[in-house]
């Protein structure tokens, strides 16, 4: 199996941390492969496009080539990607889909981004310092990590090598808020993982999709947005059991 992760809005492969390393230890002879959306990371300099479909394409394009059965593992806007994919059959091979903390238009906006959520990204908007807008969005997305000094070190070293351009992530905020999935149900299996705690989008946006696909879902009682940053043991643990079971 070839497994495939993306990431969210603003994010990139940097920002999976050690959780590769976990899931691929944890995955033995399967491979890992850490793809970044259009504008971020190693496609830093490259325009992100207006439309998740368009995200899609691109990723499409970097992982198409790759040779027998394929997964995707996918937190919040590259969940929406994921789904793009999954629904239009537009990836061969692949049979299995792992969805985190996403949400679609299946569900109401104060749900995709919970209104009191609305300050803390006012404080990200107006943050004058790299670390201080860095230390916002770990604060706002971990509920376990928010003071970790170690991991907002490797998010600030991750800024100044290869930051996200202010323009790129308006372009991702509006493709993510325009994404409508399709009415159909995937027939690729899809394991949705949420968070209770998760400040940014409600878990209920993750039952909305597992009850009108029949889809199979886990909901974490405490961890934030960041779900494999807060506990990435109980992620790899969810994926191993539902692979064995499914």
């Amino acid at each position: 199996m070839n497994w495939i992760l993306l990431r969210g809005l603003s994010r990139e492969s940097a920002h999976w941390g050690n959780f590769v390393e976990y899931f691929t230890e944890a995955m033995g002879q399967d491979n890992v492969y850490c793809v970044d959306l259009p504008g971020t990371g190693l496609r830093l300099h490259e325009a992100s496009p207006h439309s998740v479909a368009e995200i899609a394409e691109s990723v499409i394009e970097q992982i198409g080539g790759l040779q027998g059965p394929k997964g995707l593992v996918a937190l919040s806007l590259g969940g929406m990607v994921a789904i793009d994919i999954m629904q239009k059959q537009s990836l061969p091979d692949l049979s299995r889909v792992v969805l985190m903390n996403t949400s679609t238009a299946f569900s109401p906006f104060w749900q995709r981004m919970r209104p009191d959520n609305y300050p803390r990204l006012m404080k990200v908007a107006v943050a004058r310092g790299l670390r201080d807008r860095e230390r916002a969005i770990l604060q706002m997305t971990s509920n376990k990590m928010g003071s970790s000094i170690a991991v907002l070190q490797d998010w600030v070293e991750i800024q100044e090598e290869r930051g996200i351009s202010r323009i790129n992530t308006l372009r991702q905020l509006w493709a993510a808020a325009r994404y409508r999935p399709e009415q159909q149900t995937p027939t690729v299996p899809c394991l949705l993982l949420s968070s209770k705690g998760d400040r940014m989008v409600s878990y209920r946006c993750s039952e909305t999709l597992a009850k009108r696909w029949g889809a199979s879902i886990q909901i974490h009682p405490s961890a934030g947005h960041d779900l494999p940053l807060d506990d990435p043991a109980w992620v790899i643990s969810q994926i191993q059991t539902w692979c064995q079971s499914s």
